[in-house]
C-alpha cells in the first residue's frame, strides 16, 4: 500500500476491515470498522454544525492545551462557541476538560515529564472521545468535583 496521507490510509483500512472488530472497551463492547466509520461521519456533521471549516486545526494536540490556565476556566471563544450546544454534550465536554487538566496538574506536581503528562491526558482524552462516540455521556456534577 503506498501512502498518501494519513487520511487516504486510514480510509483505505476502514474499507479493507469494514466488518472486523475495530475498538473494544473494558466491558467487552466491540465497534467495527463501519461503526466507527459511521460515528466519524456524525462527528463532521457535529463539528460543522459548531462552525467548524476545512483548514481548522482539531487534534487530540489540544492536550498541550492543559499547560496553562486553570482548571475549570473556559475562554470567551469557546463559551461562544458552546452557545448552541446541548447541556449535555456542554456538561460532558466540561467534565473531559476538567478531570484532563486535573490529571496533568497532578503528575506535573509529581515531578512527571510534562511530556510524559500530556502524553497520559491524551490518554484520558481518547477516552472521552470514545464515550462520545458511544452516546455514553454519564454526567453527575459530584464526578466533576
Amino acid at each position: 500500500m503506498e501512502f498518501h496521507s494519513v487520511n487516504k490510509l486510514l480510509e483505505e483500512s476502514f474499507r479493507k476491515n469494514w466488518d472486523r472488530p475495530a475498538l473494544s472497551n473494558y466491558k467487552g463492547q466491540d465497534l467495527a470498522y463501519r461503526d466507527v466509520a459511521r460515528r466519524i461521519a456524525k462527528l463532521h456533521i457535529a463539528f460543522e454544525q459548531c462552525g467548524l471549516v476545512k483548514g481548522d486545526k482539531v487534534a487530540v494536540e489540544c492536550c498541550n492545551s492543559y499547560r496553562r490556565g486553570n482548571v475549570g476556566q473556559k475562554s470567551v471563544e469557546l463559551k461562544k462557541r458552546q452557545k448552541n450546544a446541548t447541556s449535555e454534550v456542554i456538561n460532558y465536554a466540561d467534565k473531559a476538560s476538567t478531570r484532563c487538566q486535573r490529571k496533568y496538574y497532578r503528575m506535573v506536581n509529581k515531578g512527571k515529564n510534562s511530556n510524559i503528562a500530556v502524553t497520559a491526558v491524551a490518554r484520558e482524552f481518547c477516552c472521552f472521545i470514545w464515550g462520545m462516540m458511544t452516546s455514553n455521556y454519564e454526567y453527575s456534577n459530584n464526578e466533576v468535583k
